[in-house]
């Protein structure tokens, strides 16, 4: 096994924002997270910046884009496990599909 490099991602924090190669870096990852939601058949994409944590979904990416360049990344994002990466596990299932919902909905109501 190899181990993953993750000096590649020193530009996530060891710059400022506002330089060419951060933004340049930030539409790489863009486009990195649109090719992952496309496999996972959805168009919504978690936002990594500082304030949204990868909790909050947007569809269009200028709006991440702005987002990572103003507040930078989530603390510690080194593995982008939420836009496709392997790190030791794959967190690719964290995307709603709405399996959830079908299950256990139909389920707490026929308990009712």
């Amino acid at each position: 096994h190899r181990l993953l490099n993750v000096d590649h991602r020193a530009w996530m924090y060891g710059i400022r924002r506002h330089l060419h190669t951060f933004m340049s870096e930030v539409s790489m990852f863009v486009e990195a997270a649109e090719k992952h939601a496309r496999i996972c058949k959805t168009k919504q994409i978690r936002c990594p910046c500082f304030d949204c944590s990868n909790n909050i979904v947007w569809e269009d990416t200028d709006v991440i884009k702005r987002y990572l360049i103003k507040r930078s990344f989530v603390d510690g994002y080194i593995i982008w496990s939420y836009h496709g990466e392997a790190g030791g596990t794959f967190n690719r299932i964290d995307i709603d599909t709405g399996f959830d919902e079908v299950g256990g909905d139909d389920a707490n109501e026929n308990d009712h």
